[in-house]
């Protein structure tokens, strides 16, 4: 979830011209009869009764441009809007050679001293691990003039899940417009739009309950209760 919290964090605005490009040239080309249109529609709209041809280059084209968008980000980081020069702790110190990792876990002071931002991608665990507790606290006593700024990873998590169930229900929605509108699948169908939604309104509690975790967290933060995983840390 963090690595997807990033993504979107820094990718959205190439994520999002992609998208558009993705959606302006498939529609340009269904226009220009270069691509096919393998379905039927049957419209039958204020009077206007035609079978009309239908494709799903659009929808298609354009789940593959966000995701293209979103993945091609990170070569791009002009597009961010933000510098392209971070220090991820997971990342930068070794986490198998144990003599390496000491030596960076010791020069963690220096890249705080001069970061202008600390970005906490905050979960649940967040605040029960010592050595997040150590880096919060070591950032704020190094660098007092440095941004601290909270980024719970549900927020993404939601953007993803509407994101997910956007889709879903387009493609629903495209397949049950080749049916016949005389069929009792016609009256069916529209039951399975709300399955989708269902799914995401069920993930938004979830995270919703996650937000009032981290309320509570911080309220009652205790730093006895922090704890790390190896006894050397």
């Amino acid at each position: 979830w963090k690595v997807l919290s990033l993504f979107f964090q820094c990718g959205w605005p190439n994520a999002m011209l992609s998208w558009l490009v993705a959606c302006v040239v498939s529609a340009t080309l269904c226009m220009q009869d270069v691509l096919p249109m393998p379905m039927t529609y049957k419209a039958d709209v204020l009077g206007f009764v035609a079978d009309c041809p239908l494709g799903f280059w659009i929808l298609i084209s354009s789940l593959l441009g966000t995701g293209a968008g979103f993945f091609t980000a990170p070569y791009r980081p002009q597009w961010c809007g933000e510098p392209d020069v971070c220090f991820i702790d997971v990342a930068s110190i070794h986490q198998l050679d144990h003599k390496l990792m000491e030596r960076g876990v010791y020069g963690i002071a220096g890249f705080l001293s001069l970061a202008d931002e600390m970005r906490v991608l905050w979960s649940l665990p967040y605040l029960t691990r010592l050595w997040c507790v150590f880096e919060l606290a070591a950032y704020r006593k190094v660098n007092p003039g440095g941004k601290i700024a909270f980024r719970p990873l549900f927020i993404e998590r939601v953007l993803f899940q509407l994101l997910l169930a956007t889709y879903a229900y387009q493609t629903i929605l495209l397949a049950s417009r080749t049916v016949d509108s005389i069929t009792s699948l016609a009256y069916v169908r529209y039951l399975f739009f709300v399955l989708p939604w269902a799914l995401c309104v069920y993930g938004l509690r979830m995270n919703f309950r996650e937000k009032l975790n981290l309320f509570a967290q911080l309220e009652a933060f205790d730093v006895e209760q922090a704890h790390c995983t190896e006894e050397f840390d």
